[in-house]
């Protein structure tokens, strides 16, 4: 089986919840810059539980559900009102009202609702705070990346990691109960040197010998993650030749990702990463995908 750089296996322990990939870890960030990102990282937490609490889970379930009603009955009237068997639009309302109205409050629902979101979070961006807080951030996370000896024009590069369980001599990724998707797409410097191909997150350092990497392989699958980390939009500049789409609930979907095939002590690995990461990986590997 390949074994997924960053996933979590569960196929013996369901309660597992520790990465593979440890024995690739060559430093680890600092107590003291350890603590400081704890402290930011709590405090961007707080910011952000601030900007979800005028909207919390049971009004942001009702804002999907609606917006999927209200679709659903329009594209069933309109449906209705073309093809051989049309009607009108009196002939459609009067067989059956209560769908217009279904509807119509359905949609009117689900923009109040998105209106009294977006107003909130204004207010919020207002004070300057989230600003402040992700400053902060910021600039821990450059410390330790600066401590782990990270260039500065290091690539930013999506690496997918996910739970899984094996079935087949497959690792088969399984979403949690609230998850939307069961893959997140962490962000990591990620540079060549010394022959080494280097992944950087803000807490450790992991390294692997460009001689041990065999290929990039290539899954024309279509998968979606939580967030999108990029400072352009997914569907602008560079990342606008993907066709990459998302949902009202900010889900990033793409076709195909890609698995970097690499072996260590007779085991093969692999690392996941959005089709979107192709050309720099490809750069920094000197492998072309199949």
């Amino acid at each position: 089986m390949r074994k997924p750089f960053l996933g979590t296996d569960i196929t013996y322990d369901k309660d597992n919840d520790n990465f593979n990939g440890d024995c690739f870890i060559v430093a680890n960030a600092s107590e003291l810059h350890s603590a400081a990102l704890n402290a930011a990282t709590s405090n961007a937490a707080q910011m952000i539980e601030k900007t979800e609490k005028p909207f919390p889970l049971p009004l942001r379930i009702l804002e999907w559900v609606s917006l999927i009603a209200g679709v659903s009955v329009i594209s069933g009237i309109l449906k209705a009102l073309s093809g051989d068997d049309a009607v009108t639009l009196a002939q459609g309302y009067q067989n059956a009202p209560a769908l217009f109205w279904i509807g119509g409050i359905s949609i009117l629902l689900w923009l109040g609702l998105f209106l009294y979101k977006k107003s909130k979070i204004k207010q919020l961006e207002a004070t300057g705070k989230p600003d402040e807080v992700n400053a902060k951030l910021d600039s821990v996370a450059e410390s330790i990346f600066f401590e782990l000896g990270v260039p500065e024009d290091a690539a930013k590069v999506d690496i997918l990691s996910f739970t899984y369980k094996e079935k087949n001599g497959e690792a088969v990724p399984k979403a949690g109960s609230l998850d939307t998707t069961p893959y997140h797409n962490f962000e990591m410097r990620v540079f060549v040197e010394s022959d080494t191909l280097f992944l950087t997150d803000v807490e450790s350092k992991y390294a692997i010998p460009l001689a041990s990497l065999t290929a990039i392989r290539t899954v024309n699958k279509r998968i979606s993650v939580p967030l999108w980390n990029k400072d352009i939009g997914y569907n602008e500049g560079i990342y606008k030749s993907y066709k990459l789409t998302a949902n009202n609930m900010d889900d990033v979907f793409l076709k195909p990702y890609h698995i970097l095939e690499f072996t260590h002590e007779g085991e093969l690995w692999g690392i996941w990463f959005p089709c979107y990461e192709l050309p720099v990986m490809e750069a920094l590997t000197g492998l072309k995908a199949e």
